[in-house]
């Protein structure tokens, strides 16, 4: 760092950088995530605008998609800090190796900064290309700059006082370093757990089913399950990476989503993404060792799972449909790692109650927006208005696995697995009791989160559940 006495400190500008510093991402970062959901299908064209450098690449993506800065995950105490240094009159400079088509709207968002200093033409705005750009303009020492990573050291040593948003100082040549200002939290493994949602493996129990329901009792099965279960979880948390990766400038607007990691910018874009690739990578061993059916079962339900979170939930009703199939393919995977084939009657019946919990599920946000008064789901293909119908749909769809039940009951193929079938009658009063009673709470509010979640929390359904069992166990045994 080098000083200037020429000027008070009220009259040196302050430069920041923009990506991981004053926005707790990167705008390059963000704009691939943008292209790749607008154009899923020219996947391609970005993989070879890859090699034409640097700064061709970042004109390229500049020129497709657009970065609204209002939803972007801000260092809100550095903004503080900059409004006062404005209210100070201190020139304040926004500098990025970011594109200027990205950098300049975040400047006139703000309204802070009063030169911004970018990517374009043929220099890339980074390291010792920034340092030079500020020298010339400003001189040796003639600015302050606040920077995050090691990119940012010839910068700093250019300056007259380095800051960090870093908590980690940075040694810089003749035996300086940077201080701390508006320090972040840095990336940690409890972002990427978060992000893994671990609360959405208990949807991964469904591969339990089959084992349940053939009355498989020996450890083979439930060992084959287990693996099936874990291969479900690692398919399922790299989904959900890649779908809040691609969700998360809508995330930013919603009032609980915008607290997920890549949404609030605690968990870095290419980290998730890195992540989803290895839990899918892992998953395929695993079903690559339990065996051929397993393995193409986590590929179908994986390829269905992405195509729900970059297009399906968009659309209506489509978006429920995929939901249930999504239930059922955890059951489908639960078979074939134990090697049970599953009955006609078990399929019908799990997918008329797992797509009335869709529905169910839908008509519980539709009635939060309407709560809000929004007319509209962000993202999705409903209105305030389809809470009825969808409400209808869900509530026959519950009372016709209701009726699968009974008609299995009354069936031939019940004789080989329950010494008295007809005692199973006795959960029908159970489903019907259960199945209403949730969607009542769904029309009161009462249900504020995923419903399968709700069910697992909801005391009367953990009772219905063990009666259930109960009543299974003296059909079997008596």
């Amino acid at each position: 760092m080098k000083n200037n006495g020429e000027k008070t400190p009220s009259a040196i500008p302050f430069v920041v950088d923009l990506d991981g510093t004053l926005v707790r991402t990167d705008l390059l970062w963000e704009g691939i995530v943008l292209f790749l959901r607008a154009y899923p299908l020219e996947i391609w064209r970005l993989v070879c605008r890859l090699f034409s450098g640097k700064v061709a690449f970042k004109t390229w993506l500049a020129s497709r998609v657009a970065i609204d800065p209002s939803r972007l995950p801000y260092n809100e105490p550095l903004l503080t800090a900059l409004r006062g240094m404005q209210q100070q009159g201190r020139p304040l400079i926004l500098a990025t190796g970011s594109h200027a088509r990205f950098a300049e709207p975040v400047a006139a968002h703000l309204g802070l900064f009063g030169t911004v200093i970018a990517t374009q033409d043929d220099v890339n705005m980074t390291s010792t290309h920034k340092a030079q750009a500020l020298a010339t303009r400003f001189g040796a020492g003639g600015y302050d700059y606040i920077g995050n990573d090691t990119v940012d050291i010839p910068v700093w040593e250019g300056a007259r006082e380095a800051f960090s948003v870093s908590p980690r100082a940075f040694v810089l040549q003749g035996g300086g370093t940077t201080q701390p200002m508006a320090v972040v939290q840095p990336y940690s493994a409890r972002a990427l757990l978060r992000a893994m949602r671990p609360r959405q493996w208990l949807k991964n129990l469904l591969v339990f089913v089959p084992v349940l329901a053939g009355h498989a009792l020996t450890p083979g099965p439930w060992v084959y399950s287990l693996w099936a279960f874990v291969g479900f979880c690692l398919c399922a948390s790299s989904a959900y990476l890649v779908n809040d990766t691609l969700d998360a400038q809508e995330d930013r607007a919603h009032r609980i989503k915008k607290s997920r990691p890549i949404a609030a910018g605690t968990l870095p874009i290419p980290v998730a993404l890195v992540a989803a690739v290895g839990f899918v990578a892992l998953a395929c061993a695993i079903g690559l060792a339990v065996g051929g059916p397993l393995l193409a079962v986590l590929a179908i339900y994986y390829g269905l799972t992405t195509t729900y979170s970059i297009w399906l939930k968009r659309l209506l009703l489509l978006d429920v449909i995929t939901l249930s199939m999504l239930y059922i393919l955890r059951v489908v995977g639960g078979g074939a790692a134990a090697g049970i084939v599953l009955s006609f009657w078990l399929l019908a019946f799990l997918l008329f109650i797992l797509l009335s919990l869709a529905l169910l599920k839908r008509h519980s946000e539709l009635h939060h927006l309407e709560s809000i008064g929004q007319e509209s789901a962000s993202g999705r293909g409903y209105r305030v208005s389809d809470a009825i119908p969808v409400a209808a749909m869900g509530i026959a769809s519950g009372f016709l696995g209701t009726l699968v039940f009974m008609l299995y009951v009354n069936s031939e193929a019940v004789t080989a697995l329950y010494g008295r079938p007809l005692v199973l009658m006795a959960v029908t009063p159970l489903l019907v009791y259960w199945h209403c009673r949730i969607w009542v709470l769904s029309f009161r509010g009462a249900i504020h989160e995923d419903p399968v979640f709700f069910i697992s929390k909801d005391p009367v359904s953990r009772a219905v559940l063990i009666l259930t069992a109960v009543i299974a166990i003296f059909a079997t045994f008596l």
